[in-house]
């Protein structure tokens, strides 16, 4: 669309363009700040993150892990204090006290405008380029969010104008997919397999990825009343994108997507809703992987994701051939994360003294099966000519 001379019909502002029918709903918000999405950064913070804490009592006493051996009762209770601080922050924020996919991907502007994480756990430029990779995808995805508010638009028109209109958006769609699916591959210039899957990946390991099955424990949770320990604490995954399920949700590709495919007989269930308890979800197959990583955004996307649900655009039934478009980009992207999985976490296990039967990504499923299964869903949405969907084959996934 940007490159259309200003008098093309595309591109001319409609007659009635700004001028809201009474009780149209606002689909302006789209984008804005009611559910914490900015315009120029989506879902990335606007601003550069805090360099240090205000409170300068943990760092300047470098506070000590309560555990540690030889702690004086001084340093034990300025220990406690501090955790009590996160349960409670973490209940307000209506998020589990874990690390999580937003933590490590919202870079400062640093090095001369260069974007640079603050915090990281091996202080090698291969964890940065990681974070940095998924922070350049959700930028990137900002023009993908301004392209469903103009979808939105058009649809409640749906006129012949509309139509063209929408057309043109999903082929753009489509093209910044793409360009996503490129920077995903791009991972590969700054981060060595081998250093991720040895050194990185064990920061990331939640509760339920232990091989151990170890259970966190969370002291002195029993003194307030109002807190609950966590049913379960996923890591950090790319299935927390609020990007990716942005796209899924507004294409319908969710349904597919987000079905419980590894579980039999399981289908899709409704997201779970975080309490002031700070649960993360249902410790149960009922709950799809995708579907429960929603509970580890912040409390604004997942209202902009159910705001997007909510309101559903007729695009599968109006535009098949540019529809069609936009999901294979995004399994085209998925097709990648395949790729990036068997590369930074198949391939270094193998090499590897022990290989596990069944890999666990950081989020606590079998990561390859996973994300290849997600792939072959996402094709499923794909539109035949009769507007029916596709129905998924092995030689059709390339498995």
């Amino acid at each position: 669309m940007a490159n259309l001379p200003p008098n093309h019909f595309l591109a001319l502002p409609r007659p009635d363009h700004g001028m809201a029918a009474a009780g149209m709903f606002d689909t302006s918000t789209v984008a804005a700040h009611d559910f914490d999405v900015d315009t120029r950064t989506g879902f990335m913070p606007p601003e550069p993150p805090l360099t240090r804490s205000r409170s300068n009592d943990a760092l300047a006493s470098k506070l000590q892990i309560a555990d540690k051996v030889g702690l004086t009762q001084d340093d034990e209770a300025r220990a406690a204090r501090w955790q009590a601080h996160i349960r409670e922050v973490s209940a307000q924020l209506q998020l589990p006290p874990v690390l999580t996919y937003a933590d490590d991907r919202a870079p400062a502007c640093t090095r001369a405008g260069q974007s640079a994480c603050l915090t990281l756990f091996t202080g090698t430029r291969d964890e940065e380029e990681f974070y940095l990779a998924s922070a350049r995808i959700e930028l990137r995805g900002v023009e993908a969010l301004t392209l469903m508010r103009s979808i939105m638009d058009e649809a409640f028109v749906s006129d012949a104008i509309a139509v063209r209109r929408i057309t043109a958006y999903l082929h753009t769609l489509a093209g910044v997919v793409g360009e996503l699916t490129r920077i995903l591959a791009a991972v590969r210039e700054g981060c060595d397999p081998d250093v991720f899957y040895n050194a990185i990946r064990p920061w990331f390991r939640g509760a339920d990825s232990d091989p151990q099955k170890r259970k966190w424990v969370f002291e002195g949770i029993e003194l307030d009343a109002t807190l609950q320990a966590p049913a379960e604490l996923s890591g950090p995954s790319a299935g927390q994108s609020p990007l990716v399920h942005a796209l899924d949700t507004f294409l319908g590709v969710d349904r597919y997507s987000h079905s419980n495919f590894l579980a039999q007989g399981a289908g899709s269930a409704p997201a779970p809703t975080p309490t002031a308890t700070f649960s993360s979800a249902p410790g149960t197959n009922a709950v799809p992987f995708l579907t429960r990583m929603q509970a580890y955004m912040s409390r604004h996307h997942r209202n902009f994701l159910r705001h997007l649900r909510s309101n559903p655009r007729p695009l599968r039934a109006l535009l098949l051939e540019a529809y069609n478009a936009a999901v294979t980009a995004l399994k085209v992207f998925r097709d990648a994360h395949v790729q990036i999985v068997a590369l930074y976490i198949l391939g270094p296990s193998k090499r590897g003294a022990l290989v596990a039967k069944q890999l666990k990504g950081t989020g606590g499923t079998d990561a390859f099966q996973f994300v290849k299964g997600v792939r072959d869903q996402t094709a499923g949405a794909l539109l035949k000519g009769d507007g029916s969907s596709v129905r998924m084959t092995p030689s059709m996934t390339g498995s």
